[in-house]
């Protein structure tokens, strides 16, 4: 059942050799299909792994007293987690109340808040009724849902709700995909939430063949030559669909030495993913170097050998935080920032300049002539 639920939903396509969903399972006589759940992963230090993407679906106990079933999961690059992992399971539920059955036109004045079966049918021929509750905030139960009870004794579930602020009031509108006439009347159903916490829940060793390229994750920045030579390499660009070949020159000129931490981002679809890269003290003078010194040059930004980005440069960026992207989807940018955070342990630090997570101060750069935005007076686009 949960197979069905989940992995239809596009999200067995995001398991490669880079990542994968790591599940977990419970069982619980208050778990129906209005259950919540809340999963953190931590590393063996106490270290919290980010989670972006995560899914979860319920099974209801089909028997009174019998267990409900929740499965939840998050998708992990294999790379993030590395060692022992352990988590932090929250699962909210509770035993539902419910009301007396209350038939068309009659008014319930119980459960906090005043229940009127203002009934009727839309264009379609489907149920709807109306519940009038108090300010949420004084309202008795925190979680509360509408059945329909039809002739033959059995209940049947909302379809949805529309809720409208009235004064201290709120008028949800209840509808049905059943018809008024085989509705008897409508119940109440109401519970407090409560939460069920598992912390340090021990995740089993990850077993799996990780290639050897996620071990040896590589960032390299590269000029960009016009013609081919003898100090070159032909290498595939591919930008919004389109592909090109670049003449990369051999010559290395930043790697992930430079790199103090990276940082997946997240924004809307219209906008596109991208990774945050925060430079060392160093990395941050070597790069301002490269941008004042090869203007009307563009530069190839190498991860694992593939070219990410390959912006214009027309300006000295002299920022400790620059981002890459907007040619990156969602999983790019996860699987990309955990294979470069995967290497940063292993790079000594240089004098007075700690491996750390800190929060930038200045407005991010996008190195990405496909990224419009009102900092990007420093790259020209193609």
């Amino acid at each position: 059942w949960w197979k069905k639920g989940l992995l239809e939903n596009g999200t067995a396509s995001k398991i490669n050799d880079k990542a994968g969903w790591l599940m977990f399972f419970y069982s619980h006589p208050a778990i129906d299909q209005r259950s919540e759940s809340r999963l953190k992963l931590f590393t063996s230090n106490g270290t919290e792994i980010k989670v972006t993407q995560s899914v979860s679906a319920a099974r209801e106990p089909k028997l009174p007293q019998a267990d409900g079933w929740l499965a939840t999961g998050c998708r992990v690059p294999y790379a993030s987690v590395k060692g022992q992992v352990k988590a932090r399971l929250t699962l909210t539920a509770g035993s539902w109340w419910s009301s007396k059955l209350v038939a068309a036109g009659k008014t319930n004045n119980s459960s906090g808040g005043q229940f009127l079966t203002n009934s009727g049918e839309d264009s379609n021929h489907q149920a709807f009724v109306t519940v009038v509750t108090e300010d949420e905030d004084k309202f008795p139960y925190n979680q509360w849902e509408v059945v329909g009870r039809l002739h033959d004794g059995s209940d049947v579930r909302n379809a949805g709700s529309t809720a409208v602020a009235f004064q201290s009031q709120y008028v949800h509108t209840i509808s049905f995909r059943e018809p008024l006439s085989s509705i008897v009347g409508f119940i109440m159903r109401s519970r407090e939430r409560k939460n069920f916490t598992n912390d340090g829940v021990q995740v089993p060793p990850l077993i799996v063949a990780t290639p050897e390229s996620a071990s040896k994750s590589t960032f390299q920045m590269r000029w960009v030559r016009d013609t081919p030579s003898a100090e070159t390499e032909p290498m595939e660009f591919v930008e919004h669909g389109k592909s090109e070949t670049l003449n990369i020159e051999k010559t290395v000129l930043l790697d992930q030495l430079a790199l103090q931490s990276v940082e997946a981002i997240h924004r809307s679809q219209a906008m596109g993913e991208s990774i945050s890269l925060h430079f060392t003290e160093s990395g941050r003078q070597r790069f301002a170097q490269l941008t004042r010194e090869g203007k009307g040059k563009k530069l190839a930004i190498l991860i694992d050998g593939q070219v990410r980005a390959a912006p214009l440069i027309s300006a000295e960026i002299s920022d400790k935080v620059v981002e890459i992207g907007s040619n990156l989807t969602y999983e790019d940018a996860d699987d990309l920032t955990a294979r470069l955070t995967n290497i940063l342990p292993s790079i000594p630090a240089q004098a007075n300049e700690p491996h750390k997570v800190a929060a930038p101060k200045k407005r991010r750069r996008f190195l990405d002539p496909g990224f419009r935005h009102h900092e990007l007076k420093s790259f020209n686009s193609k």
